[in-house]
């Protein structure tokens, strides 16, 4: 009889322990605004309306979540865990420690610093998601934060198909086409897949192993829901990872049996994709550059950033050019790739400059040197290991959360081949959370014992003190590290105020009193900004374009070789251009206008077309040069007209 009264009781001491824990509690609040917050916020009102609030509630969220869950009250649950786990696991997280630290020093080493450190300080923040994966938060509230985050998504998933059909359109775009006009609340139809795809592989998993039969029809909806969304956004890499989830879901689920729901899936995505006209467009169109040898076609022009990132690495191999850096080296970097290769890297949409290589494993060469990028992608291996090694020893009824997990790594593995899935705030958070627990579980026990043990704060007055000391100091530390995003998302806010009222002074001049005097106070506006935007080139750019609108030429040109600093874009090229002929510069105009020209031939369609015209021709002759070998360097940046 005691042993029964022992049993009963057992589960109340736990469940005591779990309300006692009032960190935890508020910690994994903080995460669901973050999982929910980040597919969902937009705020018109800011120049980036889409990824500047999605930006601010990822690291300001995971710092705050940090704070309540590793210093409200001060507990022992990494250090326990650490204690806990196998070798395997302590080296992935000691490779993964190294690679951050590595970065700090390219960032400090960086030609580019002020951007880099900025970018650093960035990649911290997000880190946090890391420990928070492996502490009691998720542990305990795993499902909690699963649901929000497939929340989120399925509405993200609604609103696309309704954008789709023309039914639903919740904000005013300015897009290129009507794909890019699915993109919901996330705004990118190519983030947005990403996350659509995480979430179809997190629903079928659940679809697999649930227990309840009211839970499985559900998330086989959400499943139809999500693949839905995919279907939409015509993204092929998003249906790529996906598959990958799939198939280790249904490998583990069925074993050998496998082969019959594989099948099967890949029946139903072809049927769909056969009825689908504008999924089965896309199909075919790929189908057709693989046949043709069009590989830039077919990697949709991925060719640019990669050769650019190879050249990065080519260049400073040990220590790269800095955390964040590669959008500002892009372009001499692709220009240098194209003579070394003799051929173009040319994306024909004008919106050609690239802020990431897409590829995840690429880009770390480039920007903080091999010994760092050898570092982070060894420890990503060995966490994937140590999960699948998890996954194949687990009970039967622990299996499927491992299992899940796996199939969530595979896929972000897979994405990051052609695309950045650990660079945007709505797939790097579910997956570095994933990749924490993941370490948390990958030893032979549970971390449920390492956590019971750690929960209770321990009574040392001695150790307390210097662990409330500890405590405080890392709480000022997260609150440093997180505190310039406020002025950063304030910048974003003056920024889109700045570019609205230039708007209006060039469209209804009439109605504005002194314009001169106008555009100078709006010109001040965007230089603020530029204070809190470290490396963004857009609050330049547009205060040069308002002195050249105010008949402020020279003006304008020192404003865009300022911007030239922040990185080289066709835009800021063909500007110069335009503020050189103002002053009377027709030489240096020219050669800015060639320039601009050879970086992106499709933004010549933005000049006058008798200035266009010679331009594309002396393009065109270049590039037969290129052709043939006989070019050795890209036409170069001019110098100052004296």
């Amino acid at each position: 009889m005691s042993k029964k009264r022992h049993a009963r009781t057992k589960p109340k001491r736990a469940a005591a322990s779990v309300s006692s824990d009032p960190g935890a509690t508020a910690a994994a609040a903080a995460l669901v605004l973050v999982l929910a917050g980040v597919p969902l916020f937009v705020d018109s009102g800011a120049d980036s309306s889409f990824d500047a609030p999605k930006r601010l509630v990822a690291l300001a969220g995971l710092a705050l979540a940090a704070s309540l869950a590793f210093v409200w009250p001060p507990r022992t649950t990494l250090l326990a865990a650490w204690r806990e786990r196998p070798a395997l696991a302590r080296i992935a997280a000691s490779l993964l420690s190294a690679a951050l630290g590595w970065a700090l020093l390219a960032a400090l080493a960086s030609p580019r610093r002020e951007a880099a450190l900025d970018a650093g300080r960035a990649i911290l923040l997000a880190a946090l998601a890391l420990p928070l994966g492996a502490s009691r938060v998720v542990a305990r509230r795993g499902s909690m934060l699963l649901g929000a985050f497939l929340a989120a998504c399925a509405v993200n998933a609604a609103v696309s198909y309704a954008q789709s059909r023309g039914r639903f359109q919740p904000f005013a775009l300015s897009t290129v086409g009507l794909r890019d006009a699915t993109g919901a609340f996330v705004g990118n139809v190519g983030y947005l897949a990403m996350a659509l795809a995480l979430s179809a592989v997190a629903a079928l998993g659940i679809a697999l192993y649930a227990s309840s039969p009211a839970r499985r029809i559900a998330a086989a909806a959400l499943v139809a829901l999500f693949l839905a969304g995919i279907g939409v956004n015509l993204n092929l890499t998003a249906i790529t990872a996906a598959a990958a989830g799939f198939t280790v879901l249904l490998l583990a689920r069925f074993g050998r049996r496998a082969l019959a729901p594989i099948v099967a899936a890949i029946a139903v995505l072809t049927l769909a994709a056969a009825l689908y006209g504008p999924l089965r467009a896309r199909v075919f169109q790929a189908a057709a550059a693989a046949r043709e040898g069009d590989w830039d076609r077919l990697t949709t022009y991925r060719g640019g950033p990669w050769s650019a990132a190879l050249e990065m690495f080519r260049e400073r191999p040990w220590l790269g050019f800095g955390p964040g850096t590669f959008g500002a080296e892009f372009v001499p970097q692709r220009l240098a790739a194209e003579i070394r290769f003799r051929r173009r890297f040319v994306n024909p949409l004008v919106t050609s400059s690239y802020g990431e290589a897409h590829c995840d494993y690429l880009q770390p060469f480039a920007e903080i040197g091999a010994p760092g990028a050898l570092a982070a992608v060894a420890a990503g291996a060995l966490l994937l290991l140590g999960a699948a090694r998890r996954a194949r020893g687990a009970p039967e009824s622990d299996r499927g959360e491992a299992v899940l997990l796996v199939a969530l790594l595979a896929a972000g593995a897979v994405a990051a081949l052609t695309w950045f899935p650990l660079q945007r705030p709505i797939s790097a958070v579910p997956l570095l959370l994933v990749a924490g627990r993941s370490w948390a579980i990958s030893g032979d026990q549970d971390s449920a014992e390492g956590e019971r043990d750690s929960s209770r704060t321990d009574r040392n007055p001695k150790r307390r003190s210097l662990r409330l000391v500890a405590g405080a100091v890392l709480l000022v530390a997260l609150g440093a590290a997180a505190w310039p995003e406020f002025p950063r998302y304030r910048a974003e806010r003056k920024l889109r105020a700045a570019q609205g009222a230039f708007r209006f002074i060039l469209t209804r001049t009439s109605e504005v009193a002194d314009p001169p005097a106008a555009l100078g106070r709006i010109t001040e506006v965007a230089l603020d900004a530029m204070r809190a935007l470290p490396g963004d080139p857009r609050p330049i750019v547009l205060a040069g374009g308002m002195r050249l609108a105010a008949g402020q030429g020279d003006r304008a040109i020192g404003l865009y070789r300022s911007a030239l600093a922040s990185g080289e874009r066709a835009e800021i090229d063909l500007n110069l251009g335009r503020a050189c002929d103002a002053v009377g510069h027709r030489e240096e105009a020219d050669a800015w206008f060639l320039r601009g020209g050879w970086v992106s031939p499709p933004l010549l369609a933005t000049l006058l077309p008798d200035v266009a015209g010679p331009v594309a021709a002396r393009v065109a002759g270049l590039e037969a040069e290129l052709k043939a070998g006989r070019l050795k360097a890209p036409p170069p940046l001019p110098a100052p007209s004296p």
